[in-house]
């Protein structure tokens, strides 16, 4: 015969503590996004450096080293976001340090990925210029208006966002507690939230 339980149940009961499911970052997942971003900034920086040293070339003259650095930094930038979201709190970090982390994200991604498209984009206006009928002498600064507009924008915005509805780290229940008893719920995972600020800015 099947032992009955209190209760009339035979099945035996939940015990009183469960082990939560946090859903913390995969060991191999964070890994790989590290690695990625390691190789991505090699590059940028060996790219600096190969255009510094081959500088006085005519070919690399032509291309506008100028314009090239802030490519690399740029894309140095931009890699570098990856780290701020690499971690948790299974890593030691505190809920301080994850919501600061969460907003550095978007200034870095941000900032990266403007400074390399205004970078191509004065580049190519540049061009524009040197290629157009009336003959004239166009330096780089001359097309850096746009440039200074949009990254200034952004610095704006992004100031704005991180002093009125700036990022906190929070961990959301996805299944909670299976007994009135238990204070400890089956499942959370945990994100960057920000009341609607981030959908705003």
């Amino acid at each position: 015969t099947s032992f009955r339980y209190p209760g009339g149940i035979f099945s035996p009961p939940l015990t009183l503590r469960t082990v939560t499911n946090q859903n913390f970052f995969s060991p191999s997942v964070r890994s790989a996004g590290l690695a990625l971003m390691v190789v991505a900034l090699v590059i940028a920086v060996g790219s600096a450096a190969c255009v510094f040293i081959k500088r006085t070339g005519s070919y690399v003259r032509a291309a506008q080293p100028e314009f090239l650095y802030v490519l690399c930094a740029g894309s140095a930038i931009l890699a570098s976001s990856l780290a701020f979201v690499s971690f948790d709190e299974s890593y030691g970090w505190t809920g301080d340090q994850l919501s600061s982390a969460c907003m550095a994200f978007p200034w870095c991604f941000v900032l990266g990925y403007q400074m390399q498209y205004c970078a191509i984009m004065c580049k190519l206006w540049r061009v524009e210029k040197l290629l157009s009928v009336r003959r004239q002498t166009v330096k780089p600064q001359h097309v850096l208006l746009p440039f200074g507009i949009i990254i200034v924008s952004s610095v704006v915005v992004l100031i704005c966002w991180t002093t009125i509805t700036p990022l906190v780290w929070e961990r959301t229940v996805v299944s909670p507690a299976p007994l009135p008893t238990t204070s400890f719920p089956l499942e959370t995972y945990g994100r960057g939230t920000g009341g609607g600020g981030g959908r705003v800015f």
